[in-house]
């Protein structure tokens, strides 16, 4: 994986001397101080005390938070312990930049998933789940989009805004490919997937319905959604600068056995300034890492986590679909077009051959989408 290490982060990253790749993390014990007059001692005898010292020794005490951090990282992975080193001497810096992270997430809206949910092919919403208010994204004077029912979640919308201004500032124009999927609309892709390249390969590209980041309506794919789209201007900037804005990229190159899929150098979910620093300062700046952490961490401190819960399960989960499809269930196959004469990138994206839209996606849970001005110019349909 390549780090993004730009002047915005490298300060912090520098300074945590968090270990990538090693072989196992080791985490000191001060444990309770021995008393020199004891070292030489016979072992069948019990040295007499000291007449000179009047001290007697005493434990060091262990910081409860410290023993808790340990707990939390060792019930982690194999692989995260490997590439994960906190030594005791870091923790309180650790724990400092932790309970930042942690105080950000107050700041979410509080009728939706928290940005630091996980989700993985452990860890789920319900088919039901929507997220609050989606808001259309369009083809405006700063970002082009590649289909026509495109939406997020609003405050990731207002989060794209600000990286689309960013961009345009260093002469990039983001091309917005794929955000919110419902979980119908995930289902039918992935089984269209399983036909096409079998399950087992499937399953490293694709999520299962449930399990898809783009179902939190925090996830964007930008551009070309293939691997040339890392060498691309576009790709390059986003490597370099998203993390600045709060986007983090989900499935790096290298780490398929922790995220469980394949690399994807075109999708970056939302997660906020504070944590994209705590990523990359004390991850290696694999988001998978710091999402397990946080969850793992909130069970273990008994942090109440029934409000995601359930708002992500209004009703029981559905039972995932492992047949395939009939035909007539079948989604159709992304195809390339050709972009507009101002867009250099090619883009792969699902679309119907008819005139309407492919599968019908529940803009919010009123069933209407939010309107407001943007400022960033006229809106091309």
């Amino acid at each position: 994986m390549s780090h993004r290490l730009t002047p915005f982060v490298f300060v912090l990253t520098a300074a945590a001397l968090v270990s990538c790749g090693k072989k196992s993390a080791t985490y000191e014990n001060p444990g309770v101080p021995i008393a020199e007059s004891n070292l030489n001692a016979p072992k069948d005898e019990t040295p007499a005390p000291s007449v000179e010292s009047k001290s007697e020794v005493v434990p060091v005490a262990l910081n409860p938070e410290h023993q808790i951090l340990r707990e939390v990282l060792d019930s982690m992975s194999d692989r995260f312990k490997g590439d994960i080193q906190i030594e005791d001497s870091q923790m309180d810096e650790f724990l400092f930049d932790l309970t930042k992270v942690l105080e950000a997430e107050k700041s979410f809206p509080e009728d939706d998933l928290s940005l630091y949910y996980l989700i993985d092919k452990k860890h789920k919403v319900g088919k039901d789940y929507v997220p609050k208010g989606l808001k259309p994204v369009k083809t405006n004077n700063y970002w082009n989009v590649s289909r026509n029912d495109l939406s997020l979640r609003p405050d990731v919308y207002e989060a794209l805004k600000k990286m689309a201004l960013g961009a345009k500032d260093d002469g990039i124009t983001l091309m917005v490919s794929s955000t919110y999927r419902s979980y119908e609309y995930q289902k039918n892709l992935f089984n269209r997937y399983v036909k096409q390249d079998g399950e087992a390969e499937a399953d490293r590209y694709s999520a299962r319905p449930g399990t898809s980041q783009h179902q939190l309506g925090t996830a964007i794919d930008f551009g070309s959604i293939d691997e040339a789209f890392a060498e691309t201007k576009m790709g390059r900037w986003l490597n370099e600068h998203s993390e600045e804005y709060g986007w983090s990229l989900s499935f790096p190159k290298e780490y398929e056995d922790v995220t469980g899929f394949m690399w994807e150098c075109w999708h970056f979910r939302y997660i906020g300034v504070d944590a994209c620093l705590f990523q990359n300062k004390w991850f290696c700046d694999v988001q998978q890492y710091m999402m397990e952490f946080i969850d793992a961490w909130k069970t273990k401190k008994g942090m109440d986590k029934s409000r995601d819960q359930k708002i992500a399960f209004d009703s029981a989960p559905e039972k995932i679909e492992e047949t395939v499809p009939s035909k007539s269930e079948e989604p159709v196959l992304a195809k390339e077009e050709k972009p507009d004469s101002d867009q250099k990138t090619e883009i792969a994206y699902e679309k119907s051959g008819k005139d309407e839209l492919p599968v019908a996606i529940a803009p919010s849970s009123t069933g209407e989408y939010v309107e407001e001005d943007d400022d960033l110019g006229d809106v091309v349909e």
